[in-house]
């Protein structure tokens, strides 16, 4: 039998929460199997009281403390509290069906070969959808659907974070996620999930994209403003430029010749947004992911080699 701990990492949510973890209370139904495990990453609201409570209410649940702040560092204080053979991450602000987890270590069962296990994220909007945020931005809030057959997993990113289960063996022996990747605080800096994938893939193991295995993600009402949707991909192109760093290593020639092509790209991306209607946002948010990746990679090779 593949056994599982459920990992929700957190920080001031003691909102949202509670909602997480109630759609989680099913997964709990064979505790053999599964276990949920909260990781507290240094909150300040009262989420440490609520999750006594929520810990003391039955079996199979856990919480951690991780008092570093940052989404890799609170991940990898999962995978080191774990001693199951799967830790599936589902975000604080996410709701899993009764089925998730089962569908999640189904993949794992006789396939020794699969380090990661990706699946479909559906979105929804519980202070209602502005009219501005058409269906070309939903991918900025983490919707994913690849179809509905079990296959390898057919992007490069991999799997989103708020839906994404690891060999907790596989990833440890590539060293967990990278804390210079992923949110920390305030600041909307990601791509700690592909770093891993790509590390993973490295080292040999498969990485696979399961349908059955679906999440729903809110979209909180602060992220309903365009300001914050251009914020996102300042830090997505700040994430991607220092993960090219990262995994590649590249020289500092090669550092400014793909900041000169981020420039280009910025360039036809205003190009777009002088065409586009007034309230297309997609444009502008592109122009701002190729900015700043532009300038991450320029800083990058000003500076001392990472």
């Amino acid at each position: 039998m593949t056994t599982g701990t459920i990992a929700v990492c957190t920080r001031d949510r003691a909102t949202v929460l509670p909602q997480c973890l109630a759609s989680l209370d099913a997964q709990l139904a064979e505790p053999g199997q599964v276990e949920v495990l909260v990781v507290d990453n240094g909150s300040s609201d009262g989420t440490a009281g609520l999750l006594r409570r929520w810990r003391d209410e039955g079996d199979g649940r856990l919480v951690v403390s991780e008092p570093r702040v940052g989404l890799s560092r609170a991940r990898n204080a999962a995978l080191a509290a774990s001693v199951r053979d799967v830790v599936l991450f589902l975000d604080d602000d996410a709701l899993a069906p009764p089925t998730w987890a089962r569908a999640h270590l189904a993949a794992y069962a006789g396939a020794p070969e699969i380090g990661s296990v990706g699946g479909p994220v559906g979105v929804v909007w519980p202070a209602g959808r502005p009219a501005w945020l058409g269906p070309a931005l939903d991918m900025w809030y983490s919707a994913l659907d690849l179809g509905d057959d079990a296959c390898p997993f057919p992007t490069e990113h991999g799997p989103y974070g708020t839906n994404m289960s690891v060999r907790r063996t596989a990833a440890l022996a590539v060293g967990g996620y990278d804390p210079r990747l992923g949110r920390r605080g305030a600041k909307l800096l990601s791509s700690e999930e592909p770093d891993l994938t790509r590390r993973l893939k490295a080292a040999g193991w498969a990485i696979r994209y399961e349908p059955e295995a679906a999440v729903v993600q809110q979209v909180l009402p602060e992220r309903l403003e365009k300001r914050w949707l251009v914020r996102r991909g300042w830090a997505q192109g700040i994430s991607n430029a220092r993960r090219e760093v990262l995994g590649d290593q590249p020289s500092r020639r090669e550092r400014l010749r793909r900041a000169a092509d981020e420039v280009r790209e910025t360039r036809e991306a205003l190009a777009d947004r002088r065409q586009a209607d007034h309230d297309d946002l997609a444009p502008v948010v592109r122009t701002a992911v190729h900015a700043s990746a532009a300038l991450e990679l320029l800083r990058s090779s000003l500076a001392r080699r990472s």
